[in-house]
């Protein structure tokens, strides 16, 4: 499975994706020098793609288009600065604001103007994993209590234009600068976050091919204190730490992913997957993390079973916290969501280790302290109650101690 992605942040890496991609470099050099107001072929020192190999050095024209890309950039960064929403201040609320930049599109046109905004899994999952990173909520709910995927519903927001419509900005030869201020709320208002996204079609000079776009985007969010900490919690909830004994002697060890498509599937039923295969399978789960949409697993076996065993085994348990999650009457996902959950959890094996004994592994030594040190809190916690309640009762504070001399 992989994570693969339908968006590059990075100009180096964008400007060679665009070369070695494009049917015809010259549409491609020409979109971008329009939008930073240079000429497509200024002399050959400017050249941002060279027409003759033989003469000039291919990475030349790399870094030549790297320039360009950040000069589009620049102002990409300004338009979307102007007529964004500002973030609610308030006494008990936090505020943020940050923005994405040097960000490129590889194939958007899927879900654009679409008859019912739905946004491809790629360009949902990328939306997600930016939301994530920059530390904004992945979802909240509304007055009625209907969760709310908050990547897709901003993913309709910001896609929501078919080509050409919208606001946009003339710049030259027909081409324009579009940009679409999206605002979305929980139902009690205690998450806002506002967003404005900038781009411009970059045009790939193949036939059938769907257009690149350069953007920029920016947001800002603001959320009460109270959910700021329920959402902590909430997140806190998505990592699983196994209890249980490691095992000794010869063992595979497996980085496993779920794909479970949505965010909210992940966050409902991801969480229980780490316990359930103990539960159901035997293995042992060291570790399990949900990012967005996408959960990594390792998973300890005894040496006689075989990684595509385990998988299938996986894909099993994924499947039923899917399907029971799903309940409508539940309300734990976003109803809008539904076309990209409809085939269900996919599961890969990212990497498999054969060792002769877990007992000598550095995750297994780690194991070890780390549910010593939780028996010791644990035991230092109890004698703690235990010395309070004591004093308590010495004190006469204590309601037992009360009622007793009542």
């Amino acid at each position: 499975m992989g994570i693969a992605s339908s968006v590059i942040s990075a100009v180096p890496t964008a400007a060679r994706w665009l070369i070695g991609n494009s049917g015809a470099i010259g549409d491609v050099v020409k979109s971008v020098r329009d939008v930073t107001g240079l000429e497509a072929f200024e002399d050959e020192d400017e050249f941002s793609i060279v027409p003759n190999p033989d003469i000039f050095a291919p990475s030349v024209s790399v870094i030549s288009l790297e320039k360009d890309l950040r000069k589009a950039n620049t102002k990409l960064d300004a338009e979307a600065k102007i007529g964004l929403k500002p973030p609610k201040q308030d006494e008990d609320r936090e505020t943020k604001s940050t923005k994405v930049d040097n960000l490129f599109w590889t194939a958007p046109s899927h879900p654009v103007g679409s008859h019912n905004g739905t946004p491809s899994a790629e360009m949902y999952r990328d939306l997600a994993l930016i939301l994530r990173e920059k530390g904004f909520p992945l979802f909240f709910k509304e007055k009625n209590g209907d969760a709310v995927d908050v990547a897709y519903r901003l993913a309709q927001g910001i896609f929501a234009n078919a080509n050409e419509k919208g606001i946009a900005i003339h710049i030259k030869d027909g081409r324009h600068i579009h940009k679409l201020p999206v605002t979305i709320e929980s139902g009690d208002k205690s998450c806002i976050i506002n967003t404005q996204h900038v781009y411009y079609k970059i045009p790939m000079g193949k036939t059938g091919t769907e257009d690149t776009w350069q953007a920029a985007l920016h947001m800002n969010k603001s959320l009460t204190d109270d959910f700021r900490q329920q959402y902590e919690l909430e997140q806190a909830d998505l990592v699983f730490l196994s209890n249980k004994k490691p095992p000794t002697g010869p063992v595979w060890i497996l980085t496993c992913e779920v794909n479970w498509r949505t965010v909210l599937k992940a966050k409902n039923a991801g969480k229980s997957l780490g316990p359930k295969l103990e539960e159901d399978y035997g293995y042992y789960v060291p570790f399990t993390n949900i990012e967005a949409n996408h959960q990594i697993l390792k998973i300890v076996t005894r040496a006689n079973v075989a990684p595509a065993q385990v998988r299938a085994n996986i894909e099993v348990a994924a499947g039923k916290l899917s399907d029971n999650v799903s309940n409508p009457e539940l309300r734990l996902l976003d109803k809008v969501t539904e076309p990209l959950s409809a085939q269900g959890p996919d599961v890969n094996i990212a990497n498999a280790a054969y060792n002769g004994d877990y007992k000598d592994t550095g995750d297994y030594q780690m194991a070890i302290r780390r549910q010593a040190a939780q028996t010791a809190r644990r035991e230092a916690r109890n004698q703690w109650e235990i010395d309070n309640m004591t004093a308590r009762i010495l004190a006469g504070k204590d309601d037992i101690a009360i009622r007793r001399r009542t």
